[in-house]
């Protein structure tokens, strides 16, 4: 399974939250973070490949068994500091794939941390946050124990790390209708609020940005909350459909179905790379 997730945030003033364009409706006080469970209810995926008699191939792979799907995925995100950079209030956001694994020198599965600075004030209705990020900082270990960290400073390869998190938290498109209210029920607690429905789609190139193509597209169904850290209790994702391109015929498909939402929130976050500022 590919992982993505979390891209637009807004600050939290003592007037309440503004609504932004972006994903995450509410930034916490610093030091907040917030587990989310992401359990997957289908997942098909095919390889494309050339052949030399019967041309262009699409081959589906093997469907994962029941125990696979509920196994899921734990995201989480966490604002571990501030940072005033030529007087302009910056906030340090970090975001973990596969975090029932984190810091595990040999995990089971790919753990990802991106740490990345964005102004306060790039969080604002109308502002995606991730074009302006500031610095950005990968923390990448694989399964075999091999860890990698490094600052990005290249704008597509902050581009593609970045698309390897929006499929989870999607950016709802202006003019996106706010939908029925809500109360949803939690391992974290009651969240009351709103849904917010759309179709969200991007593309990007693969390799840290360098080549290739990848494009993905899909409903989304976004519960909002006040009570939510950064404003989202629960993300529902539809048959989004996912397609790479790597060259010369090769590629992937992949359809998906998957629910996420919050299992626990937390203070006084600690950063996986506290000495990169």
């Amino acid at each position: 399974m590919r992982y993505w997730l979390l891209t637009g945030l807004v600050v939290l003033l003592g007037c309440g939250p503004l609504l932004a364009d972006g994903l995450a409706y509410s930034l916490p006080p610093d030091g907040t973070w917030v587990k989310y469970k992401v359990t997957v209810e289908k997942y098909e995926a095919w390889k494309t490949r050339p052949d030399e008699k019967k041309g262009w191939i699409l081959e589906k792979e093997k469907d994962p068994s029941a125990k696979e799907l509920a196994e899921g995925d734990t995201v989480v995100v966490r604002s571990v500091g501030k940072l005033e950079v030529n007087r302009v209030t910056c906030r340090w956001i970090e975001m973990v794939l596969n975090a029932s694994e984190e810091g595990k020198k040999k995990p089971e599965g790919r753990v990802v941390v991106l740490k990345i600075l964005v102004p306060e004030k790039a969080f604002a209705q109308g502002s995606d946050p991730f074009e302006h990020v500031r610095k950005m900082y990968l923390s990448d270990t694989h399964d075999t124990g091999d860890h990698f960290l490094n600052e990005i400073k290249e704008k597509d390869h902050q581009k593609y790390e970045l698309e390897r998190f929006r499929g989870y938290f999607p950016i709802a498109p202006k003019g996106a209708h706010r939908g029925k209210e809500l109360e949803r029920k939690t391992p974290a607690g009651l969240f009351k609020g709103h849904e917010l429905a759309f179709e969200y789609s991007f593309v990007g190139k693969l390799r840290q940005g360098q080549s290739g193509w990848n494009w993905e597209k899909g409903p989304y169904v976004v519960a909002i909350s006040d009570r939510a850290p950064f404003g989202i209790a629960a993300v529902r994702a539809r048959d989004v459909l996912s397609i790479e391109e790597y060259g010369n015929g090769h590629g992937a498909r992949l359809k998906q179905s998957w629910t996420m939402e919050v299992v626990e929130i937390g203070k006084n976050a600690k950063s996986a790379m506290p000495d990169k500022e």
